[in-house]
Parts: structure tokens; sequence; C-alpha cells
């Protein structure tokens, strides 16, 4: 239970930077074999479903994160 808690703080942590009109973009960095590109963005669904994540808490807020980015487009 504790650590569903401190994952969902942590993603909360890493997303409420880049709420608001002062929000700061995020340096996205994918590293593999074939694809070694760094793109930039503040948009909270984006990074949310570029982290990889083995938390089940944490795996929700990243669904609910892309249902209103789908529904509502921010």
């Amino acid at each position: 239970f504790v650590l569903s808690f401190v994952g969902a703080i942590t993603i909360t942590n890493v997303v409420k930077t880049t709420l608001g009109p002062k929000g700061m973009g995020k340096n996205l960095h994918c590293v593999s074999e074939h694809d070694q590109s760094i793109s930039v963005t503040n948009d909270g669904a984006t990074i949310l479903q570029s982290i990889l994540l083995d938390n089940a808490a944490v795996k929700v807020l990243v669904d609910i994160a892309k249902v209103q980015d789908d529904e509502v487009g921010d």
C-alpha cells in the first residue's frame, strides 16, 4: 500500500511542474537501439506515457490522464 502511495506522489511531482501558464517543459530522452531521440514537452499525458511503470496505482493515474487527453485534448 505504501509503495502505491509513494509512486502516486512521485508521478504527481513530475507532472505538476508542467501545469499552468508558467509550466515548464520536460526533456524526454528515448534511448533504445534504434531510437535515440530527445524531445521537449509540457504535456502531462505524453510525459506519463513515456515513463516505464511497474506500480499498479500509478498505471491507473496514467490511464486516467490518457482518457482525459483523448476526450478533452488537454
